[in-house]
């Protein structure tokens, strides 16, 4: 039997935690997942706006460095070459998946952040996630959980965004969206943690949570996908989120 965390994570003052920070929930190194692109000038590479921007941010000088560590990724999953062809010609369908990069410690790097997830969404109709998105969509954070699971460093924790949930979106309903996206998200963990039990069964998955909003979205769609799992919740010192048993 193996248990999985999840955990509501957010800062002081209820919004979206900083990508890079450490985390005060989890003891040990983390990566944190960035929503990335497909657009062409920065097709699978940080920065242009959003959270992906935002990582630019606080990557600053080592972004360079991340963005060649993403490239060498993207033509060791794809093959060599692939990188420029398609950057330069972004493919359509476009390739959606996950890959794991290092990132260093810096003023605003903090040390436990050892990771950064690129990971990019599809683009939404405003019929949301329909059956052919929905695999593809709990695909991306399949790739990601094999990402954590194939890393030579032991990962204690997995700070996830819930993809294609801002200009991606295409208009979809935000509340049926939700539910899918976290139906989807926890499917691909709890299905990579019965695949790799002893290796995945310390992670501590963390939903970076913005509440101070009129619908917050991770808290909603997360808390309806685990009470159709059955989880069990806890609210206790601080840590809000839900137990799923495998």
């Amino acid at each position: 039997m193996v248990q999985i965390s999840f955990f509501f994570e957010s800062n002081a003052e209820g919004g979206y935690i900083n990508a890079l920070s450490e985390s005060t929930l989890v003891s040990g190194p983390i990566v944190s997942q960035n929503a990335g692109s497909t657009n062409y000038g920065i097709y699978y590479q940080v920065g242009g706006g959003g959270l992906n921007g935002a990582f630019a941010k606080g990557l600053r000088s080592q972004i360079s460095t991340v963005n060649e560590e993403l490239r060498l990724a993207y033509d060791a999953k794809f093959g060599d070459g692939c990188w420029a062809k398609h950057s330069n010609n972004p493919p359509s369908p476009p390739v959606l998946t996950s890959l794991l990069v290092s990132v260093q410690p810096s003023e605003e790097v903090k040390k436990e952040c050892i990771g950064m997830m690129y990971s990019v969404g599809p683009r939404l109709t405003a019929a949301g996630l329909t059956s052919n998105e929905y695999a593809c969509y709990t695909q991306i954070y399949r790739d990601a959980m094999n990402e954590i699971t194939q890393s030579d460093k032991k990962i204690s924790g997995f700070r996830i965004t819930m993809l294609s949930s801002g200009i991606y979106r295409g208009g979809a309903p935000i509340a049926p969206f939700a539910d899918a996206a976290a139906s989807s998200i926890i499917d691909a963990i709890c299905e990579a943690v019965a695949n790799h039990p002893r290796r995945l069964e310390d992670l501590a998955i963390l939903i970076n949570t913005n509440t101070k909003t009129e619908f917050p979205k991770e808290v909603k769609g997360f808390s309806n996908a685990a009470k159709a799992r059955g989880a069990d919740f806890f609210s206790e010192k601080g840590k809000n989120g839900f137990l799923i048993t495998l």
